[in-house]
């Protein structure tokens, strides 16, 4: 569980109000703009309750990194997969988070204001790229390219 999934709690929440509300514009006979403009609302909340867990794990199967003296090498992306790199040379921040159970995350550069909030979170845009979220990293290997 991350900083994010309790920055999420609340609108989960949010998704009870779209269910009644969809419940309701049915049972009741509402107008079909009515059933219709819920729709989003109950997917969004399907999404913030389960499906954001199920889109990270697979965000997180399709992320790979490779770790030389030089550089670090990242290659995600789950529809279009990209590859980027980060020379330790011109990196001007390193820092790493630890778990209570020794998992962690390593940030390469500066950290943005309240990214804690939303990195593991499953919202694609708020997690960095120069953060090697664990447990990605599984085979150590000593030597290689730079």
């Amino acid at each position: 569980m991350s900083a994010g999934d309790l920055f999420l709690v609340p609108f989960s929440l949010l998704c009870g109000f779209a269910v009644y509300w969809e419940y309701s514009a049915i049972r009741y006979g509402a107008s079909w703009f009515f059933v219709l403009w819920g729709i989003p609302f109950v997917l969004a909340g399907v999404y913030v309750i389960a499906g954001r867990f199920f889109w990270e794990a697979k965000r997180r199967s399709a992320t790979f990194y490779g770790v030389t003296e030089k550089r670090v090498i990242v290659k995600s992306g789950v529809w279009r997969p990209s590859t980027g790199s980060v020379n330790f040379r011109t990196l001007a921040d390193l820092s790493m988070t630890e778990r209570v159970n020794g998992s962690g995350d390593i940030v390469l550069g500066p950290i943005p204001p309240f990214i804690s909030w939303f990195t593991g979170s499953g919202w694609p845009v708020m997690n960095p790229s120069g953060v090697l979220e664990s447990p990605d990293v599984v085979e150590i290997r000593s030597g290689g390219c730079g």
